[in-house]
């Protein structure tokens, strides 16, 4: 449900700013150490960030806004929910909706 999508938005935050930012190698064993998810899940949120940075420039400004949350809903959003294998979230209130992951 949406408290554990905003958990793990929240989840990624603060092991994004543990490891500076975009390390996978840093943001994977912080995910599964701080948070207990799986070393499969923590594989596929550690990869987030590094999308963040490249395709939506606007987040490292303002990470709460909806510029920034729309962007990674349509930009990230997607290969996370492919990895994760979950259907398509939407990390806040914010207007666009994420599109349905491509299916394989």
């Amino acid at each position: 449900g949406t408290a554990s999508r905003m958990y793990y938005n929240n989840a990624l935050l603060i092991c994004g700013s543990k490891c500076g930012g975009t390390d996978p190698t840093c943001i994977k064993p912080c995910m599964k150490a701080k948070f207990d998810y799986s070393e499969a899940c923590s594989a596929c949120f550690s990869q987030t960030p590094k999308c963040t940075v490249s395709e939506c420039s606007m987040c490292l400004k303002d990470s709460k806004g909806c510029e920034c949350v729309d962007c990674v809903n349509l930009k990230c959003a997607p290969t996370l929910e492919l990895c994760l294998g979950m259907g398509a979230v939407n990390l806040s209130e914010c207007t666009q909706q994420p599109p349905a992951p491509p299916t394989l």
